[in-house]
């Protein structure tokens, strides 16, 4: 019987009997496909009491029900059917909340392929609110600014993620001589937090890398 290119699902055939077979395995197919993700992608045995509609992507060395089926994406309806990628296809894992594309051979989750970009990448520069203390959420303001209109203290981030970058720009008001400290997690080489430009409007840069622990910063200083 003919079937389509991609997913390889049978057609109908004219003048077939039980039409109604064939087309409810291509709707279960489209339906695996098209649905709200996969449950996790590193079984090799199926589970024990699966649900009506699970999906899965097949684990190397399936056994049971699944053998022989390696890389494959299994959905369950009474009995396990499989589907078999083509290169491009994508689904969201979600145990793991990502992206998982297969690259003809393998499964790749998208935060691990390099690839290059045609237009410039950028994170939309933030502004934070001036305060005694200074919230700084780093997983929504990766790059922020704040103009100091006080003595001031900037309190440990929050949402930082090891191996990231942050950058801040620190600016004095039109009156100057403001103090910035920071929070226990801020640490700078020598031990000693930088003192920021005193003039007023000064701008000074500070750049970050989290540790998993620390933010690790240097500062730049009274661009002009």
């Amino acid at each position: 019987m003919a079937t389509t290119a991609h997913l390889g699902i049978t057609l109908i055939e004219q003048s077939q009997a039980q039409k109604e077979v064939t087309a409810n395995r291509a709707f279960k197919d489209i339906d695996a496909i098209l649905n709200t993700g996969a449950i996790d992608r590193t079984l090799a045995t199926p589970p024990a009491s699966p649900a009506s509609g699970d999906v899965y992507i097949v684990a190397a060395s399936a056994t049971g029900a699944w053998a022989g089926k390696d890389g494959k994406i299994a959905y369950f309806d009474a009995i396990w059917y499989f589907i078999t990628p083509r290169e491009g296809m994508s689904l969201w894992v979600n145990n793991e909340d990502l992206l998982y594309t297969y690259t003809g051979s393998a499964w790749s989750a998208e935060t691990a392929r390099s690839r290059s970009f045609s237009q410039h990448q950028l994170f939309a520069l933030k502004t934070l609110t001036d305060a005694a203390t200074i919230s700084w959420d780093v997983a929504a303001n990766q790059v922020a600014r704040v103009t100091l209109a006080g003595n001031r203290t900037l309190s440990n981030p929050t949402g930082a993620v090891a191996g990231a970058t942050y950058l801040l720009i620190v600016k004095q008001d039109a009156t100057g001589s403001r103090t910035l400290a920071f929070g226990t997690n801020y640490k700078f080489p020598g031990g000693s937090a930088p003192a920021m430009s005193t003039t007023a409007n000064a701008t000074d840069v500070l750049s970050f890398v989290f540790d998993g622990t620390n933010m690790l910063g240097v500062a730049q200083k009274n661009f002009s």
